[in-house]
């Protein structure tokens, strides 16, 4: 074994191990303690070294080393094997310090640091621990380096898609724009990486063309290999309390919000929300509550411990008692609260599951419209004959109907002149009559239908009630939380997990929360059938996590044991009115829809 560009005693070097494929201030601080002590020597891990213990290398062994020799603090360098040799080479060239960052005395390299200190007992060596440099990492540093690529290939697919909806040609963009070819290919491309040439080259594109700015904007993707999770720990960090003045003119701490697993990514918004207040009756109207005016978001309920619940339909305020393994599915801007019955039990909270839906994706063009128009023609759906009348309006507009035309079309096919009126009025005018509409117009008769929204449906509640830990005494399986009609493609279970159970490949979010006192495993795997990684993760009490769709999963508790897990899905991005359009699309070219970077 030779050393490069060092000549001196061996006993005057300072060994300092490190991968060294992306460089960052951690490994300055560390090289900088360790020119403090002597020559410095870094033992740099073999590209096999790499792959063994921790991954692939960004950069070869051979870019490594030289990056790392043309710096001054450096005075030679060693390949190493892994942490597995850290301590034979410490007999074998006898350095005065071995200088490692405290960040090894836990985890993997624990018992070669324990081997490294016995062996440098045995010739003399010192083991020199600075503090980890918190907030880096190579692995962060790659991870995002990694995220930046991916997002601009996604972006060039954007920009390529939104080009070719406008039949531009990087030419003509080019004339219209001012921006060179080669700047405008390099996009397309998903080969531009600076983040502010990036967003200029959006406004403008969005300045020029009447092309939404939403239609060219990636989100980031912070997932780990498709899936977020937070810690009962870092749920808490994130705790804020809101205040809330009351009817008696109290301003008093109301919620603590914390916030659980979730991403820009996720149709969630997930919080976990302590109740503050605690009340002695169930009186809707009692002065200590404090209604919201709901919100935009539709809400699914999962109750853990004695709260109470208001809500406000049609005028009437109600209060219902929950309790653990109960839950509701409020529909939006229905007003609700929650406070504690006993502010004594273990928990009194609940976990508030916020979704978008259409209307939410949409909110970026609807600002720009008459909101008192758009809702005369949606129609409330508490009155089905008002929306299947503008229903009706809607799909004749675009086949160029009025009544007049239409009661005369609807008679030549055999409806009698009343009934077609009635329709065309938003009555019921029977399945045979509706079926000649929808065949008038063009359109299946589902998209005629306008169910009534009941005042049952607005706000709906399902489960047992539980108290404390009754959970546990139930059989393993899954529980339904609530749903409702309007809103069918919401919902989820109350998981009651014993053993080790699979999930087939979910077709929608997926939002998971320990609820329980037993930590879960979670087992996953990412990338396609021919290159599949596995992954583990463990979810302790009041841990979450979210997947994305289209990912099959395992949980697992251990023999003997019962895990409490509270299960919620909704489709996001995959929606119904999106699956049904994938549907239609030409199979020939129909995956090229996230990849293309073609004209």
């Amino acid at each position: 074994m030779v050393y490069y560009n060092y000549q001196k005693d061996p006993a005057d070097a300072v060994f300092v191990p490190m991968c060294c494929d992306f460089f960052h201030v951690g490994h300055v601080n560390i090289l900088t303690e360790a020119s403090e002590h002597g020559d410095v020597v870094v033992l740099l891990m073999t590209d096999e070294a790499m792959r063994s213990y921790k991954r692939d290398p960004a950069m070869p062994y051979d870019q490594r080393k030289a990056i790392l020799l043309s710096m001054k603090m450096v005075h030679g360098v060693l390949p190493c094997g892994g942490p597995q040799y850290y301590a034979s080479m410490v007999v074998e060239h006898r350095p005065c310090v071995f200088l490692h960052g405290d960040d090894w005395k836990t985890g993997s390299q624990q018992e070669a640091r324990s081997a490294v200190i016995k062996a440098c007992a045995s010739v003399g060596s010192r083991v020199i621990e600075p503090k980890y440099t918190k907030g880096v990492s190579t692995t962060i540093n790659l991870n995002s380096f990694a995220t930046e690529i991916t997002s601009a290939m996604k972006l060039g697919v954007l920009a390529r898609t939104a080009l070719n909806d406008t039949k531009r040609q990087v030419e003509s963009v080019s004339e219209e724009t001012g921006l060179s070819t080669e700047v405008i290919q390099r996009l397309i491309d998903g080969k531009e990486y600076d983040g502010a040439s990036l967003d200029a080259m959006v406004r403008l594109l969005h300045k020029h063309y009447p092309v939404p700015k939403r239609h060219l904007i990636v989100d980031d993707d912070t997932s780990e290999a498709g899936a977020w999770f937070m810690t009962q720990k870092q749920s808490r960090s994130s705790g804020r309390v809101m205040d809330r003045t009351n009817a008696n003119g109290e301003h008093l701490a109301y919620y603590n919000y914390m916030d659980t697993a979730t991403s820009s990514l996720s149709p969630f918004k997930p919080e976990l929300i302590e109740e503050l207040v605690e009340v002695h009756d169930n009186d809707p109207m009692n002065p200590l509550v404090v209604m919201n005016k709901g919100h935009l978001l539709g809400q699914l309920t999962f109750f853990i411990g004695p709260v109470n619940f208001y809500h406000t339909v049609r005028g009437v305020r109600k209060c219902r008692v929950m309790n653990t393994g109960e839950s509701c599915l409020i529909t939006p801007y229905v007003p609700h609260s929650f406070t504690s019955r006993d502010l004594s039990a273990p928990v009194s909270a609940i976990i508030a599951v916020t979704f978008s839906g259409h209307t939410r994706e949409a909110l970026s063009q609807l600002v720009h419209l008459n909101i008192n128009k758009v809702c005369q023609c949606a129609g409330d759906a508490r009155n089905p004959v008002g929306v299947r009348t503008r229903l009706v309006e809607r799909f004749a507009e675009l086949r160029g109907f009025d009544n007049a035309s239409m009661t005369k079309s609807l008679a030549a096919k055999g409806v009698a002149t009343e009934t077609a009126e009635a329709m065309l009025r938003g009555e019921d005018g029977g399945a045979e009559s509706t079926a000649i509409l929808a065949d008038l117009l063009n359109v299946h008769a589902s998209e005629l239908e306008a169910p009534l929204l009941s005042e049952d449906q607005e706000v709906v509640f399902a489960g047992e009630p539980l108290l404390g830990d009754a959970w546990k005494v139930r059989p393993g399986g899954k529980y339904g939380l609530a749903s409702a009609k309007h809103m069918s493609l919401c919902g989820g279970y109350d998981w009651v997990v014993e053993g080790s159970q699979l999930e087939a490949p979910s077709q929608f979010f997926v939002f998971m929360f320990n609820y329980g006192d037993t930590p879960i495993t979670i087992e996953w795997a990412s990338g396609e059938d021919d290159v599949r990684v596995e992954h583990t993760r463990v979810l302790m009490p009041f841990a979450s996590a979210t997947f994305k769709p289209c990912i099959m999963t395992t949980v697992s508790v251990g023999e003997g044991e019962k895990g409490g897990l509270s299960v919620f899905k909704v489709p996001g991005c995959v929606n119904s009115g999106v699956m049904r359009e994938i549907s239609l699309f030409a199979q020939e070219g129909v995956k090229r829809m996230t990849t293309n970077h073609q004209a």
